[in-house]
């Protein structure tokens, strides 16, 4: 009897210990959080995805562009299975949330700003979510636009009315983070209302245009200023750090990340500009700062590249930390962001014998908030001597610049010279 007993109690400790490994999905989101259930069943079907270093980043704030690939995947989205164009003029063809934009729009969860734009890369924030949320559950239609004082009152209602809002509170004009983000959606498919293999046992949405703009968030996405340029070889460098002030980098065997990054990034401007491309600088000479506060430093960068509508965005930095060695951010995999990364990347290997240490995805801002194919580069360790000695050399610099150049090239293709 003790044997049985015994057995018994290993195998409900056993299954205890399987069924936790398996629902906790990433390091930061833990079974006390109130929105553990919904992450981790949103990423079992694959609803949700971290950001690719096992953590989901649950209080990050959410952009427009990213609810709609979770709203959309939510409702049958499989990837690269729904392709078309949208009447959005700052979501580009190339743009990474292009077809999930898409699909949100052609099935009349979203409806734009009314003014021709979409604006992917601002923060979403509560009631844009809600909106949504009703609109593709199919219980919110342009009725509800004048049911309460302010466009949000009646979709707000019907959500909580509906049980779409329970886990969390609503906070008007503030950014919704991601952890809510998984609980909306959560909780409209645990009533029933949408599901990941796309059954909606409601009537189909219907489009409501809100009749004024919501409020946007502290920090805004810039609009185009410039027309798409005509051969896609518009380009914003941007030389990682400022000269002084706020944010100015690394430091290591007597050089400073804001000088090498801009040592690179013109070297690199030399080398584009040779092969036809139009080179906008974030930091047109070394002395440049950009912001008062490191928030405002990297907006300013965004700003510049979503104002001049480039075709893509080149962030150029140092790494530190005591590893050795090149490696290549993207947003996300999946789209030109992560082509262009492999392309530098492998090229840099190739140029300079630099330690490989791949592509990856991170939650930086200015690859997140640019609206066009945006990678990072962290060329070398400042702060380990051989890599800082490539760093250090205008020989290092150039191989550095010439081998972005030349996978920049082969990205649009055609032949570097």
């Amino acid at each position: 009897m003790k044997k049985i007993m015994s057995f018994v109690l290993i195998c409900i400790l056993l299954c205890t210990m399987t069924c936790y490994a398996s629902a906790r999905t990433f390091h930061d989101v833990s079974s006390s959080d109130p929105f553990y259930k919904a992450v981790s069943k949103l990423s079992d079907i694959g609803v949700i995805a971290g950001k690719g270093d096992g953590n989901f980043n649950p209080y990050d704030a959410t952009t427009r562009a990213e609810f709609c690939a979770f709203l959309s995947r939510a409702n049958g989205y499989k990837d690269n299975t729904v392709s078309g164009s949208v009447p959005f003029k700052d979501v580009p063809t190339t743009y990474w949330a292009v077809n999930t934009i898409y699909f949100c729009y052609s099935k009349g969860y979203i409806s734009g700003m009314g003014d021709g734009t979409f604006e992917p890369a601002r923060q979403i924030t509560y009631e844009e979510a809600v909106k949504m949320v009703v609109s593709a559950a199919g219980v919110g239609g342009t009725s509800l636009i004048n049911a309460g004082p302010y466009w949000y009152s009646g979709y707000i209602d019907r959500a909580d009315e509906k049980g779409f809002l329970n886990g969390f509170t609503v906070k008007i004009g503030q950014p919704i983070p991601r952890g809510h983000v998984a609980q909306i959606i959560y909780n409209a498919m645990e009533k029933g209302y949408f599901d990941s293999n796309g059954t909606i046992p409601t009537t189909p949405p219907v489009t409501a245009t809100p009749t004024s703009t919501p409020t946007p968030t502290s920090t805004p996405t810039v609009k185009p200023e410039r027309p798409a340029s005509s051969d896609g070889k518009r380009i914003v460098i941007d030389a990682g750090h400022n000269y002084q002030t706020v944010d100015t980098g690394a430091v290591g065997n007597g050089l400073k990340e804001q000088d090498i990054t801009w040592e690179i990034a013109d070297k690199l401007r030399v080398h584009l500009q040779r092969n036809g491309f139009e080179v906008i600088m974030t930091r047109p000479k070394k002395t440049d700062s950009l912001g008062t506060t490191v928030r405002e430093s990297l907006q300013e960068r965004v700003d510049i590249a979503n104002r001049n509508n480039a075709d893509l965005f080149l962030s150029i930095h140092c790494n530190s930390g005591g590893g050795t060695g090149t490696e290549t951010y993207c947003y996300q995999l999946g789209g030109n962001g992560e082509k262009l990364a492999k392309l530098v990347q492998e090229m840099i290997i190739e140029e300079t014998g630099l330690t490989n240490r791949g592509v990856k995805t991170d939650n930086l801002f200015v690859i997140k908030n640019t609206i066009m194919p945006a990678i990072l580069v962290e060329t070398a360790f400042i702060d380990k001597e051989s890599d800082a000695q490539l760093l250090a050399s205008q020989a290092g610099q150039e191989k550095l610049a010439a081998a972005i150049a030349k996978a920049v090239c082969k990205f649009k293709g055609i032949s570097y010279r």
